[in-house]
C-alpha cells in the first residue's frame, strides 16, 4: 500500500515536472521541489522550485472553467489596463508558451503557470488591521478598474453574479436532487426560502447599479502581504473577473473575513465578527468613497447579508445536486458548508437589523 501511493506520487511529480519544462525550458530536474497548495476550492495549484526560481503551476478545473482563454483573456485585460496607471500593487504574471499561449492544453488537463511572487499568504485572518488593508486594497482595484473598457470582458461562470439563476437552480435541485440528501436538509431549505425576500431585494436594487469589473472571489487566501506587515502586496487568483456589481464583491470579503470558523465548520453559534465588519466596512469606504455612488455605499451593508445567503444556498444546490461543482473530502461537507453560511448570515442579519 505504501508502495503504491509512493509510485502515485512520483508519477505525479514527473508529470508535474513535465508540464513545467514547457513552459521553462531551463528548469533543473534534478533540483525541483514541489508543493501543492490546498487553499482554493476549484483548481489544483502546486509551488515549483528549482533552486533558483519559484513558480506557481495550476491545473484548471474545466468542469468550472469552460472556457480556460476566456479567464486568461479577462486577466489580460486587467494587466494591461492597470500597467497603464500608477496602480502600486504587484499583478500576476503568466509564462507564455512556444507558441504564444499562456495555456498548455493536454489530453486531459489544462495548465498554466505564473512567476511566484513573494508574499505572505494566509487561510485566516490575522488581526482586524489586516481585514482593513485588505478591504482598502479592494477598493484600490475597483477604482484603478472603474474606466476600464468592459465591452472586451466576458463572464468566465455563465450566470455567476445572477442570483435569480442561483434560486431557479436551488429549487431544481430541491425537486431533482438526492432523496435522502433532501430529506437531511429540510430545516435548511426551509431557512432559506423564508428569507428569500433579501435575495429579491437585492435583485432589484442591483438594476439600478453601475455595472464594474469585480473580482468575484475576494477571500483572504487571494490577498499577498508584505512579510509582517497588514499592508497588501498582491491581489491574486483573478479568474472569476467579470462584470459586475461592485456590492458582490464586498458582500463576499464580509462572508469570508468576518467567519471566525471554517467554512465547514459544524458549529452554529458564534460565528460572526463585529469588529472584523466594522474594519472591512471603514476600510473600503476609505478609498471606495473615491469612485462609489451614494446607491452603492448606502446598500453596502444588504450585500454583507445577501451574499453569505447565496453562498449557503450554492452549498445546498451542490450538496442535493451530489457534489458536482465544490471539490469535497467527505459526503457531508457541502451540508456542513451550507449550514455555516446560513447561521453566518443570520448572525450578520441580527447585528445590522436589516
Amino acid at each position: 500500500m505504501v508502495g503504491t501511493q509512493k509510485n502515485s506520487i512520483n508519477q505525479m511529480n514527473n508529470l508535474l515536472i513535465e508540464v513545467a519544462q514547457k513552459f521553462v525550458r531551463e528548469l533543473d530536474r534534478e533540483s525541483v521541489v514541489i508543493k501543492e497548495i490546498n487553499i482554493g476550492l476549484i483548481n489544483k495549484t502546486y509551488k515549483i522550485e528549482d533552486g533558483a526560481n519559484s513558480y506557481i503551476l495550476q491545473k484548471i478545473n474545466t468542469e468550472v472553467f469552460h472556457n480556460p482563454e476566456l479567464i486568461q483573456n479577462n486577466f489580460q485585460l486587467v494587466r494591461a489596463h492597470l500597467k497603464t496607471t500608477d496602480y502600486q500593487k504587484e499583478v500576476l504574471e503568466f509564462l507564455i508558451l512556444k507558441n504564444g499561449s499562456q495555456l498548455l492544453f493536454s489530453e486531459d488537463y489544462t495548465w498554466r503557470m505564473s512567476k511566484f511572487i513573494d508574499a505572505e499568504n494566509f487561510r485566516s485572518l490575522n488581526s482586524s488591521q489586516q481585514a482593513k488593508s485588505a478591504a482598502n486594497s479592494l477598493a484600490e482595484f475597483h477604482l484603478y478598474l472603474k474606466d476600464v473598457e468592459i465591452k472586451g470582458f466576458q463572464n468566465p461562470i455563465p450566470e455567476f453574479c445572477n442570483f435569480l439563476f442561483r434560486i431557479s437552480e436551488f429549487e431544481k435541485s430541491i425537486q431533482n436532487g438526492d432523496a435522502h440528501r433532501i430529506m437531511n436538509s429540510t430545516n435548511l431549505i426551509q431557512g432559506i426560502k423564508s428569507n428569500l425576500p433579501f435575495v429579491t431585494k437585492y435583485i432589484d436594487m442591483e438594476l439600478t447599479l453601475p455595472k464594474r469589473i469585480i473580482h468575484g472571489d475576494p477571500k483572504i487566501s487571494n490577498f499577498l502581504f508584505h512579510t509582517n506587515s497588514v499592508e497588501v502586496h498582491a491581489i491574486i487568483d483573478m479568474d472569476t473577473l467579470m462584470t459586475g456589481s461592485v456590492l458582490y464583491d464586498f458582500g463576499d470579503m464580509v462572508r469570508s473575513f468576518t467567519n471566525s470558523k471554517a467554512e465547514d465548520d459544524s458549529a452554529q453559534t458564534n460565528l460572526f465578527s463585529s469588529a472584523i465588519y466594522t474594519e472591512l466596512y471603514n476600510g473600503y469606504i476609505e478609498k471606495g468613497k473615491e469612485f462609489l455612488t451614494k446607491t452603492e455605499m448606502e446598500h453596502l451593508p444588504h450585500a454583507s447579508v445577501c451574499v453569505p445567503l447565496i453562498q449557503s444556498m450554492r452549498f445546498l444546490t451542490d450538496y442535493l445536486n451530489m457534489d458536482v461543482y465544490y471539490q469535497v473530502n467527505h459526503s457531508e461537507q457541502n451540508f456542513k458548508r451550507a449550514m455555516n453560511q446560513f447561521c453566518l448570515f443570520e448572525e450578520i442579519n441580527e447585528y445590522l437589523s436589516l
